[in-house]
Protein backbone atom coordinates (compact mmCIF):
# COMPACT_ATOMS: atom_id res chain seq x y z
CA UNK A 1 0.00 0.00 0.00
CA UNK A 2 2.90 2.36 -0.19
CA UNK A 3 3.87 4.72 -3.28
CA UNK A 4 7.44 5.44 -3.82
CA UNK A 5 9.34 8.09 -1.16
CA UNK A 6 11.51 10.75 -2.60
CA UNK A 7 14.98 9.71 -3.90
CA UNK A 8 17.87 10.31 -1.47
CA UNK A 9 22.33 9.91 -2.14
CA UNK A 10 22.59 6.02 -1.75
CA UNK A 11 25.00 5.36 1.65
CA UNK A 12 28.72 5.05 1.28
CA UNK A 13 28.95 1.59 1.81
CA UNK A 14 26.66 0.01 -0.37
CA UNK A 15 26.62 -0.33 -4.00
CA UNK A 16 23.33 0.37 -4.98
CA UNK A 17 23.54 -1.10 -8.60
CA UNK A 18 25.02 -4.30 -7.39
CA UNK A 19 21.74 -4.20 -4.85
CA UNK A 20 19.32 -3.28 -7.45
CA UNK A 21 20.90 -6.01 -9.85
CA UNK A 22 18.60 -7.34 -12.57
CA UNK A 23 15.29 -4.77 -11.40
CA UNK A 24 14.16 -1.73 -13.34
CA UNK A 25 17.07 1.20 -11.97
CA UNK A 26 15.60 3.81 -10.07
CA UNK A 27 17.32 5.81 -7.35
CA UNK A 28 18.08 5.10 -3.61
CA UNK A 29 15.02 5.98 -1.30
CA UNK A 30 14.42 5.21 2.56
CA UNK A 31 12.59 2.45 3.49
CA UNK A 32 13.52 0.00 0.45
CA UNK A 33 16.67 -1.43 1.82
CA UNK A 34 17.68 -3.41 4.29
CA UNK A 35 14.36 -4.66 4.73
CA UNK A 36 10.81 -3.12 3.41
CA UNK A 37 11.94 -4.17 -0.49
CA UNK A 38 9.80 -6.82 -0.35
CA UNK A 39 6.81 -5.24 -0.51
CA UNK A 40 7.78 -3.83 -3.95
CA UNK A 41 6.57 -5.10 -7.06
CA UNK A 42 10.25 -4.63 -8.25
CA UNK A 43 11.92 -6.19 -5.66
CA UNK A 44 10.11 -8.75 -3.65
CA UNK A 45 6.13 -10.63 -3.67
CA UNK A 46 4.68 -8.59 -0.48
CA UNK A 47 2.81 -11.21 2.04
CA UNK A 48 2.22 -13.87 -0.30
CA UNK A 49 5.92 -14.18 -0.75
CA UNK A 50 7.13 -13.43 2.83
CA UNK A 51 4.34 -15.64 4.98
CA UNK A 52 2.25 -17.78 1.84
CA UNK A 53 4.25 -20.69 2.04
CA UNK A 54 4.80 -20.98 5.30
CA UNK A 55 1.22 -20.81 5.92
CA UNK A 56 -0.63 -22.68 3.32
CA UNK A 57 2.12 -25.42 3.66
CA UNK A 58 -0.34 -27.72 5.92
CA UNK A 59 -2.79 -27.62 2.98
CA UNK A 60 -0.64 -28.35 0.22
CA UNK A 61 0.88 -31.27 2.80
CA UNK A 62 -1.76 -32.88 3.65
CA UNK A 63 -3.97 -32.75 0.54
CA UNK A 64 -1.06 -32.80 -2.04
CA UNK A 65 -2.14 -29.42 -3.74
CA UNK A 66 -0.44 -28.39 -7.21
CA UNK A 67 -1.21 -26.44 -10.53
CA UNK A 68 -4.30 -24.41 -9.64
CA UNK A 69 -6.26 -24.06 -12.64
CA UNK A 70 -7.50 -20.12 -12.09
CA UNK A 71 -6.64 -17.67 -9.38
CA UNK A 72 -9.07 -14.38 -8.27
CA UNK A 73 -8.19 -11.42 -5.87
CA UNK A 74 -9.34 -8.88 -4.15
CA UNK A 75 -7.50 -6.11 -2.69
CA UNK A 76 -7.37 -3.01 -0.09
CA UNK A 77 -5.48 0.17 -1.40
CA UNK A 78 -3.94 -1.63 -4.55
CA UNK A 79 -1.97 0.41 -6.81
CA UNK A 80 1.18 0.02 -8.80
CA UNK A 81 4.09 0.08 -6.53
CA UNK A 82 3.71 -1.97 -4.15
CA UNK A 83 2.00 -5.16 -2.70
CA UNK A 84 -1.85 -3.90 -1.23
CA UNK A 85 -2.28 -3.59 2.56
CA UNK A 86 -4.88 -6.29 2.76
CA UNK A 87 -6.04 -8.99 -0.24
CA UNK A 88 -7.86 -11.69 -0.12
CA UNK A 89 -6.47 -14.83 -2.85
CA UNK A 90 -8.85 -18.12 -3.80
CA UNK A 91 -6.93 -20.73 -5.71
CA UNK A 92 -8.84 -23.48 -7.11
CA UNK A 93 -7.46 -27.21 -7.20
CA UNK A 94 -8.66 -29.86 -9.48
CA UNK A 95 -9.76 -33.16 -8.71
CA UNK A 96 -6.09 -35.14 -8.18
CA UNK A 97 -6.38 -38.78 -8.10
CA UNK A 98 -8.63 -39.77 -5.02
CA UNK A 99 -9.08 -36.46 -3.62
CA UNK A 100 -11.81 -33.93 -4.57
CA UNK A 101 -11.44 -30.42 -5.71
CA UNK A 102 -10.23 -28.52 -3.13
CA UNK A 103 -10.68 -24.53 -2.69
CA UNK A 104 -8.05 -22.85 -0.99
CA UNK A 105 -8.24 -18.86 0.53
CA UNK A 106 -5.60 -16.92 1.16
CA UNK A 107 -6.50 -13.42 3.98
CA UNK A 108 -3.64 -11.29 4.63
CA UNK A 109 -3.58 -7.60 6.16
CA UNK A 110 -6.28 -8.05 8.69
CA UNK A 111 -8.63 -9.59 6.58
CA UNK A 112 -10.26 -13.02 8.41
CA UNK A 113 -12.78 -15.60 7.48
CA UNK A 114 -15.68 -16.33 9.59
CA UNK A 115 -14.46 -17.19 13.11
CA UNK A 116 -17.81 -18.87 13.44
CA UNK A 117 -15.92 -21.71 11.09
CA UNK A 118 -14.27 -23.14 14.03
CA UNK A 119 -16.67 -21.96 16.48
CA UNK A 120 -14.32 -18.85 18.31
CA UNK A 121 -15.41 -15.27 18.42
CA UNK A 122 -12.14 -14.36 17.14
CA UNK A 123 -9.68 -15.57 15.44
CA UNK A 124 -5.43 -15.87 15.99
CA UNK A 125 -3.72 -13.32 13.61
CA UNK A 126 -1.57 -16.31 12.10
CA UNK A 127 -2.90 -19.44 11.51
CA UNK A 128 -4.69 -22.35 8.96
CA UNK A 129 -8.51 -23.71 8.90
CA UNK A 130 -8.82 -26.85 6.89
CA UNK A 131 -12.50 -27.10 6.43
CA UNK A 132 -13.41 -30.52 5.24
CA UNK A 133 -16.76 -32.58 4.75
CA UNK A 134 -16.72 -34.78 7.98
CA UNK A 135 -14.80 -32.34 10.56
CA UNK A 136 -12.89 -29.38 10.62
CA UNK A 137 -9.16 -28.87 11.56
CA UNK A 138 -8.15 -25.06 13.03
CA UNK A 139 -4.47 -24.17 13.52
CA UNK A 140 -3.89 -20.91 15.61
CA UNK A 141 -0.20 -20.48 14.38
CA UNK A 142 1.23 -21.84 11.38
CA UNK A 143 3.77 -23.50 13.13
CA UNK A 144 1.83 -25.19 16.12
CA UNK A 145 -0.52 -27.41 17.09
CA UNK A 146 -4.43 -28.00 16.01
CA UNK A 147 -7.58 -28.82 17.18
CA UNK A 148 -10.30 -30.28 15.82
CA UNK A 149 -13.52 -28.58 15.73
CA UNK A 150 -15.40 -32.38 16.51
CA UNK A 151 -13.17 -32.86 19.47
CA UNK A 152 -11.44 -35.47 17.93
CA UNK A 153 -7.81 -36.57 18.96
CA UNK A 154 -4.70 -37.56 16.45
CA UNK A 155 -4.58 -40.06 17.73
CA UNK A 156 -7.41 -41.24 16.92
CA UNK A 157 -6.33 -41.52 13.64
CA UNK A 158 -5.04 -45.12 13.15
CA UNK A 159 -3.88 -44.34 9.68
CA UNK A 160 -2.59 -40.76 10.18
CA UNK A 161 0.62 -40.47 11.78
CA UNK A 162 0.63 -37.74 15.18
CA UNK A 163 4.16 -36.42 13.61
CA UNK A 164 6.56 -36.45 10.50
CA UNK A 165 9.45 -38.03 10.59
CA UNK A 166 12.53 -36.44 11.26
CA UNK A 167 15.39 -36.29 9.25
CA UNK A 168 18.30 -38.65 10.48
CA UNK A 169 20.82 -37.32 12.74
CA UNK A 170 18.39 -34.02 13.13
CA UNK A 171 18.09 -32.64 16.86
CA UNK A 172 14.74 -31.73 18.20
CA UNK A 173 15.30 -27.61 17.78
CA UNK A 174 13.37 -26.84 14.85
CA UNK A 175 15.87 -23.98 13.27
CA UNK A 176 18.24 -26.35 13.86
CA UNK A 177 16.77 -29.36 12.32
CA UNK A 178 15.70 -27.99 8.59
CA UNK A 179 19.29 -26.81 9.01
CA UNK A 180 21.06 -30.04 8.81
CA UNK A 181 18.37 -31.45 6.77
CA UNK A 182 19.40 -28.96 4.16
CA UNK A 183 23.14 -29.06 4.52
CA UNK A 184 23.04 -33.39 4.68
CA UNK A 185 20.53 -33.40 1.53
CA UNK A 186 23.15 -31.05 -0.46
CA UNK A 187 25.58 -33.61 0.13
CA UNK A 188 23.53 -36.44 -0.98
CA UNK A 189 22.61 -37.51 2.38
CA UNK A 190 19.00 -38.32 2.25
CA UNK A 191 16.12 -36.66 0.37
CA UNK A 192 14.72 -33.12 2.46
CA UNK A 193 11.07 -33.47 3.14
CA UNK A 194 10.56 -30.02 1.11
CA UNK A 195 12.61 -30.99 -2.02
CA UNK A 196 11.96 -29.03 -4.76
CA UNK A 197 9.86 -31.47 -6.39
CA UNK A 198 7.51 -30.52 -3.71
CA UNK A 199 8.51 -26.89 -2.51
CA UNK A 200 9.05 -25.37 -6.48
CA UNK A 201 5.09 -26.31 -7.52
CA UNK A 202 3.85 -25.01 -3.92
CA UNK A 203 5.75 -21.57 -4.36
CA UNK A 204 4.34 -21.26 -8.44
CA UNK A 205 1.12 -21.78 -6.81
CA UNK A 206 0.97 -19.31 -4.50
CA UNK A 207 2.89 -16.59 -6.90
CA UNK A 208 0.05 -17.01 -8.49
CA UNK A 209 -1.92 -15.19 -6.40
CA UNK A 210 0.17 -12.25 -7.00
CA UNK A 211 -0.48 -12.06 -10.35
CA UNK A 212 -4.38 -11.96 -10.00
CA UNK A 213 -3.15 -8.92 -7.62
CA UNK A 214 -1.17 -7.31 -10.27
CA UNK A 215 -3.65 -7.82 -12.93
CA UNK A 216 -6.59 -7.42 -10.83
CA UNK A 217 -8.71 -10.12 -12.83
CA UNK A 218 -8.86 -13.49 -12.47
CA UNK A 219 -6.40 -16.16 -14.15
CA UNK A 220 -6.68 -19.20 -15.33
CA UNK A 221 -3.36 -21.23 -15.35
CA UNK A 222 -1.35 -23.75 -17.70
CA UNK A 223 1.11 -25.22 -15.41
CA UNK A 224 2.69 -27.64 -18.41
CA UNK A 225 3.39 -24.50 -20.33
CA UNK A 226 3.32 -21.62 -17.52
CA UNK A 227 1.25 -19.63 -18.90
CA UNK A 228 -2.27 -17.83 -18.51
CA UNK A 229 -4.19 -18.66 -20.92
CA UNK A 230 -6.96 -15.73 -20.70
CA UNK A 231 -4.77 -12.77 -20.09
CA UNK A 232 -2.05 -12.13 -23.14
CA UNK A 233 -1.23 -9.05 -19.87
CA UNK A 234 0.29 -11.73 -17.60
CA UNK A 235 3.13 -12.65 -19.43
CA UNK A 236 5.64 -10.30 -18.53
CA UNK A 237 4.57 -10.87 -14.40
CA UNK A 238 5.20 -14.65 -15.57
CA UNK A 239 8.71 -13.75 -17.10
CA UNK A 240 10.13 -10.44 -16.39
CA UNK A 241 12.57 -8.89 -18.65
CA UNK A 242 15.83 -8.09 -16.79
CA UNK A 243 18.11 -4.69 -16.72
CA UNK A 244 20.44 -4.53 -19.20
CA UNK A 245 23.88 -5.82 -18.07
CA UNK A 246 21.87 -8.55 -16.00
CA UNK A 247 20.43 -10.36 -18.57
CA UNK A 248 19.16 -14.14 -18.24
CA UNK A 249 19.75 -16.16 -21.54
CA UNK A 250 18.35 -19.65 -20.06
Amino acid sequence: GMGRPAPVPAPDHLDWDLWLGPAPYREFHPGLAPFAWRGFWDFGTGALGDMGCHNMDLAFFALDLRDPVAVFAEADALQGETAPKASMVTYEFPKRDNRSAVKLVWYDGGRKPDPSLVGVSELAGNGSILKGTKDTLYVPSYWGEGKFLSGAKMGDFDHVPISLPRFPGADEDHDGAQHWEWIEACKGNGKALADFAYSGPMTESVLLGNVALRLNQRVEWDAENLKVTNHPDAAPLIRRAYRRGWEWNG
